[in-house]
């Protein structure tokens, strides 16, 4: 369940799209200390080892040759590379453009084994495929994080009423985020379009008061706001 920050949202939501595409012919491993009663919790210890072993178990009791597992970051398919199960994994960035000497050698095993490898984005395509140039280009494929399907209806039955065009990102203020471009370009955007428009910029992060100061700089004030911190109830405009 998620705690911290992007790959805990992204495997939340992969969780319960796949329940509801496949119900019981789906299972899900998760490392946390709560109960869940439809999901393999795994109690999590502080030492990677200990987890690392603990999957490494579970994944061997499964004895059906016909499963796929979706790992959803490299770390966690480790145990499917070395029990030779068949796999798909997700990369999101920095688990692996950040990764230490050995780390990127493991990295780089659990790659270029996997059936197929979903990307969140096309500059995590071309970075995973300049740092794994052994990779096989048909194995590598991009499908964008987005608005969660849960939204959808809200969004529909709102899209027919637009009066103001809102720009709304939700992300850690983090220099890597690009927010910083984001709203440069939309400062272009106002000046060179007589739009009624508003720049919506939820989270936190080491890079807040960086944009918050372009925006000052920019005079753009009354048309971007930050939203701080929202949990899901709020993220809803």
């Amino acid at each position: 369940p998620p705690e911290v920050g992007g790959i805990e949202e992204y495997s939340n939501a992969i969780y319960y799209k796949l329940k509801e595409l496949f119900n019981n012919r789906f299972r899900a491993y998760v490392f946390t200390n709560e109960h869940h009663a439809d999901l393999v919790s795994i109690k999590k210890s502080r030492y990677e080892i200990i987890n690392f072993l603990k999957l490494f178990l579970l994944i061997l009791s499964d004895k059906n040759r016909s499963t796929i597992f979706w790992a959803t970051t490299w770390k966690v398919a480790l145990p499917l590379y070395f029990l030779n199960k068949r796999y798909i994994v997700t990369a999101h960035g920095n688990e692996f453009l950040r990764s230490e000497f050995l780390l990127n050698k493991f990295a780089k095993l659990v790659y270029k084994k996997a059936e197929k490898i979903i990307c969140v984005s096309n500059f995590t395509r071309e970075r995973l495929m300049q740092k794994f140039n052994q990779l096989r280009d048909r194995n590598v494929v991009v499908a964008y994080n987005g608005i969660s399907v849960k939204y959808k209806d809200v969004i529909s039955n709102n899209s027919n009423d637009i009066k103001t065009i809102i720009f709304y990102t939700v992300c850690r203020l983090e220099k890597k985020k690009n927010i910083y471009n984001a709203i440069i370009a939309f400062n272009q955007l106002l000046n060179q379009h007589n739009i009624n428009a508003i720049f919506k910029i939820a989270g936190i992060g080491t890079d807040e008061e960086r944009l918050k100061t372009l925006v000052q700089e920019l005079s753009i004030g009354e048309n971007v706001e930050f939203l701080g911190y929202l949990n899901d109830e709020d993220l809803l405009l």
